[in-house]
């Protein structure tokens, strides 16, 4: 992968972020979990544990927040070129209950980029999906919530690329610390 792709993958990936970095309503840092089940063949099932992407949300009102999220993965066996997978993704998180100190569901549409390298060729591909999740706060340990969340993401298929599309279940855990 070049370095000018990693630029453009973090650009995407903060790209949400710009317009709303000075609102009050607190940012969120979380790392997520995650099991991934690919519907269509080549079937693939990916789990990911302890992490399978950082996210940072940034409050955008006392409902909504923009949470730009990235992941890196990176597969070398011996005697291999290995592979290489940079993701970037952009999401708006829609908090249906606005008590932070109460479990409040959310629904989080997102799209993103994922740049795929194996052996030096790289091929980049867009997708998009959506989720519903819950935030259940952490009574003991202030500023600390766990999210679950299940949701659905297409991978779309370019013109002439190797990378079929895609239609995938996800299912996500992930622990949050807010700053405010």
């Amino acid at each position: 992968m070049t370095g000018r792709s990693v630029g453009w993958i973090a650009a995407v990936a903060l790209l949400g972020a710009t317009p709303v970095v000075a609102q009050p309503s607190g940012i969120e840092l979380g790392l997520d979990a995650g099991l991934s089940a690919r519907l269509n063949d080549p079937k693939v099932t990916t789990v990911a544990i302890p992490a399978q992407r950082f996210r940072i949300g940034i409050g955008a009102g006392e409902r909504v927040a923009v949470e730009p999220a990235i992941a890196f993965n990176w597969i070398k066996p011996s005697g291999d070129d290995g592979l290489t997978t940079a993701q970037a993704e952009l999401g708006l998180v829609f908090h249906l209950a606005t008590d932070p100190a109460k479990a409040r569901p959310y629904l989080r549409p997102a799209a993103g980029l994922t740049r795929l390298s194996a052996g030096g060729d790289g091929t980049t591909t867009f997708d998009a999906g959506v989720g519903l999740g819950v935030k259940v706060p952490v009574r003991s340990v202030t500023k600390f919530a766990i999210r679950l969340e299940a949701g659905y993401r297409h991978g779309f298929k370019k013109e002439a690329d190797l990378i079929p599309a895609s239609d995938n279940l996800v299912l996500l855990v992930g622990f949050s610390f807010n700053t405010r």
